[in-house]
């Protein structure tokens, strides 16, 4: 620090009164000045006659200096942004210009304060200028009078590189200069940040001090500070302006600008702010550049090999004499890396996600799966060193890699790497398969049709494929499972799936078809084998009640989607069944206690009778397998048939499972439906097997295929469904009658009876009966319980076991009015075809006692 004023004769152009320099020169290399400096004049005069003007004060200029420059640069690829910063400061500023006796000073410049600060920050090959100018209290005055700074045009701060005639004032040919500032170089050749606070020029022509008749000339620099800062980024001594490889991995940095040029984000491939001839991993796939381009790299350190010999780089361009053409090493010239494009995109390897074009991405099958969290191919972690190495693969904290002691997979050791072969493991099965990808790939080569690809971010991933179309990444990996749901992405759509079309992927999604039941209990499963998948299937089993029902939730519109909208935490399962947001989980019932949740069972009460018979739908089982008939055009896992709305996902109305009894179990899950003393499993050929009477089948035995319906009465015990065929009324009588008939209820309806023989069609139905042929009809056979009867006490019919009715006995006292009396009534079988009744009541206590069967139709 210094203060004062000086006289000098002579000529010192520009040198600057405050001056701050912090220079950081190419290959990193750091010099800073900071130094205090006492504040100097340049000026020249001519006197005019006498020596006397040697003696006044022609320039006089006072304050305080005090100058800092300072750079964290460090060593090449050290953590961190790099950044250098000069700063100039004066003090208490007095300038005077013309200071004689007894005349106010031509020119007076005061302030309290003048600041400039210069800086140059570089960020993986990136360089930007900063810093600023302050002035506090400025001043002008001339020949004592204050000048306008309004008028001058002189804004408070100054606006950047002002400059104002004072020959407005009367002072010919002098101009002053506030806050110039200039940026200098780039990248390459490094930057340079100047500031200056205040320049005063005079012009002696112009300038004439009083008195003496005096021409003054000065260049008069106040508050100067600068910092320049270049880069070296390999650190092999030569600066990146002269370096054909400025990071070393052997690829030379002309190729790196041309490719990256090609890129979304130009210059830059991966847009992780380093520029790709300073980026060891322009792709950000875990895979150093050097290798992916066909370079050489034993020691694992991200970078092209060097001969080993005294001069790695002969001819001193930066690119090491192994990759060089140009360069004599001891067996002759180096040989350029090939810059492979193994899938031939146009993308070489070294900036494409996924270099074999197998919808596995290069990061996978590196090896590096965990890297990669949210799933869009790219490993993630900061890059505190800025090699372009994320941190989650980088094994060296400073610019490169460190020795890695797992090379790259090559599952079938053929020298190929895993992530260039289509059948890495040379297995016969391509890698594609497997990946839920298959469709992409037409032509069946093993890799994803680039025909139909724009791949408009330009990161090797076909648009089909990229679930980021417009910016580099979403090669998604077909084994990981983001949601945690179990179901790996393959099975999930790997992105491009969104079910329910809430915005969120399936991948990401914990209910995929917003059915209320969490994926990770519905499972990837295909229940009902209607190629759905459970977790994107509304009806699972297929039959014909929505999951959403089975599963206990509520669906007021009856769209087939658990109710509700709300999901703060964005993870697809609303909130009112979300855990995380204080829901409740839908309860999942098993409503027979078999092992088999309701959604997922095809006989939830265990009566024989399926649900889709019991459940009110509309929905056909022509076939008998307890499933809805027909096709799901849709695809959301409900029939057509069942379906109010089948061209959309969803449902329009679904329907309230019929619930005869209007008790609050609807049928399917309700043993005695009709609430009439009897279970339904007593009109069904299987009511011997209910032996503890809970309208129940004894669930005694297996369920081999897991459909719910117990082997003991299932069809096909090997494969889900098969529950026993129940032939509907509507189907039976399209078979027993001609077509003309059909729309005629006085031959075809349930109580007709066109053949005369007693019997009306429901009960010859029932009784599998021919509704034609009068000798063909239900037998009765009487029996009788002691010898005080005349007349028989008991009825015994055989039944059709595929007829879908019910049978019910009643009795009567006057053929008029029937009721069924559990006490007097005794129901036995002796084979489940056969339905018997006996009273219970001796007839000799009453006077006429009738005993009737009754068949429902549902």
């Amino acid at each position: 620090m210094a203060s004062g004023s000086n006289d000098a004769i002579g000529d010192f152009d520009e040198a600057p009164i405050g001056r701050s320099s912090g220079q950081a020169p190419p290959a990193y290399s750091e010099s800073v000045d900071a130094t205090e400096m006492a504040i100097l004049q340049d000026t020249s005069f001519t006197p005019l006659g006498s020596l006397l003007a040697t003696t006044l004060d022609i320039l006089g200029i006072d304050g305080t200096v005090t100058t800092l420059a300072a750079s964290n640069v460090g060593d090449p690829g050290a953590p961190a942004t790099h950044t250098t910063t000069s700063q100039s400061k004066i003090e208490t500023l007095e300038l005077r210009v013309g200071d004689l006796p007894l005349v106010p000073p031509l020119l007076e410049i005061e302030a309290d304060e003048i600041l400039t600060t210069s800086s140059v920050s570089e960020t993986g090959g990136t360089f930007t200028p900063g810093g600023g100018f302050a002035v506090t209290n400025l001043a002008i005055r001339v020949n004592g009078i204050p000048a306008d700074l309004t008028t001058l045009g002189i804004a408070l701060p100054p606006l950047p590189n002002t400059t104002v005639d004072l020959g407005v004032l009367g002072l010919a040919g002098v101009t002053l200069s506030l806050n110039e500032q200039s940026v200098t170089g780039d990248a390459s050749s490094g930057m340079t940040v100047e500031r200056t606070a205040l320049r005063l020029n005079t012009d002696a022509s112009g300038l004439t001090l009083p008195l003496l008749e005096t021409g003054l000339t000065s260049n008069i620099v106040l508050g100067h500070s600068s910092a320049t800062q270049g880069s070296d980024t390999d650190g092999d001594l030569i600066p990146d302006f002269a370096d054909g490889d400025s990071d070393g991995d052997g690829i030379r940095d002309a190729i790196e600008i041309a490719n990256a040029l090609l890129s979304s984000t130009p210059g830059d491939t991966d847009g992780d702010g380093i520029l790709d001839r300073f980026d060891l991993d322009s792709d950000n796939d875990g895979i150093n550049d050097v290798i992916e381009a066909g370079g050489i790299d034993a020691n694992g350190d991200g970078r092209q090999d060097p001969s080993g010999d005294a001069n790695p780089d002969e001819d001193g361009d930066g690119i090491v004499d192994t990759a060089d053409p140009d360069d004599a090493i001891p067996t002759g010239n180096g040989t350029a890396l090939p810059i492979s494009d193994s899938d031939g995109d146009l993308r070489p390897d070294y900036i494409d996600l996924d270099s074999d074009n197998d919808s596995i991405s290069d990061l996978v099958e590196a090896g590096h799966s965990a890297a990669d969290t949210n799933g869009d191919g790219l490993a993630d972690g900061a890059d505190l060193d800025e090699d372009g190495i994320p941190a989650n693969v980088d094994l060296r904290a400073g610019f490169g890699d460190a020795p890695d002691a797992t090379p790259q997979p090559d599952s079938d050791s053929d020298g190929l790497s895993d992530a260039i072969e289509i059948d890495s493991d040379n297995d016969g099965t391509r890698d594609i398969v497997g990946t839920g990808n298959e469709s992409l790939d037409t032509d069946n080569d093993g890799r994803v049709d680039v025909a139909i690809d724009s791949d408009l971010d330009r990161d090797g991933v076909p648009s089909p494929l990229d679930t980021k179309a417009l910016a580099f990444g979403g090669i998604v990996s077909p084994f990981a499972d983001p949601d945690g749901d179990s179901i790996p992405n393959a099975l999930e759509g790997n992105g491009r799936i969104d079910t329910d079309s809430d915005g969120i992927p399936d991948m990401h999604d914990a209910d995929s078809d917003a059915d209320g039941i969490p994926d990770l209990a519905e499972t990837s499963a295909d229940a009902d084998n209607d190629t759905v998948p459970n977790h994107r299937d509304l009806d699972s089993d297929g039959d014909g009640i929505a999951d959403v029902i089975e599963g206990g939730g509520t669906d007021v519109d009856g769209n087939g989607i658990q109710d509700g909208f709300l999901d703060a935490d964005d993870d697809g399962l609303v909130a009112m069944v979300d855990p995380d947001e204080s829901g409740t989980p839908l309860p999942l019932p098993n409503s027979d206690g078999d092992s088999v949740r309701d959604f997922l069972d095809l006989d939830s009460d265990n009566d024989s009778l399926p649900d889709v018979l019991e459940s009110g739908s509309g929905g056909l089982d022509l076939d008998g397998d307890g499933r809805v008939d027909g096709n799901d055009t849709d695809l959301d896992g409900i029939a057509d048939a069942a379906d109010g709305l089948p061209l959309l996902f969803g449902d329009l109305a679904n329907p309230a499972p019929k619930n005869d009894d209007d008790d609050h179990l609807p049928n399917h899950i309700d043993p005695n439906s009709d609430n009439r003393g009897l279970p339904d499993i007593a009109g069904t050929p299987f009511r011997a097997l209910d032996t503890d009477g809970d309208g129940r089948i004894d669930f005694v035995g297996s369920d081999y295929d897991g459909d719910g319906i117990p082997d003991a009465i299932d069809t096909n015990v090997n494969m889900y469904g098969g529950a026993p065929k129940f032939h509907s009324y509507g189907e039976w009588i399209g078979l027993r009658f001609p077509a003309p008939d059909l729309p005629d209820l006085e031959i075809v309806g349930g109580d007709a009876d066109p053949d005369g023989d007693g019997w009306n069609n429901a009960t010859e139905f029932y009784c599998g009966t021919a509704p034609l042929d009068s000798s063909d009809f239900p037998t009765l056979i009487p029996t009788f319980t002691d010898d005080s009867c005349s007349a028989f006490d008991g009825l015994m019919v055989a039944r059709d076991p595929l007829a879908y009715a019910f049978g019910f006995y009643e009795l009567s006292t006057e053929l008029e009015n029937w009721s069924s009396h559990e006490t007097d009534i005794e129901i036995t079988s002796s084979e489940p075809e056969f339905l018997v009744a006996q009273l219970a009541t001796p007839t000799e206590t009453m006077d006429r006692l009738f005993l009737r069967l009754r068949v429902d139709l549902p």
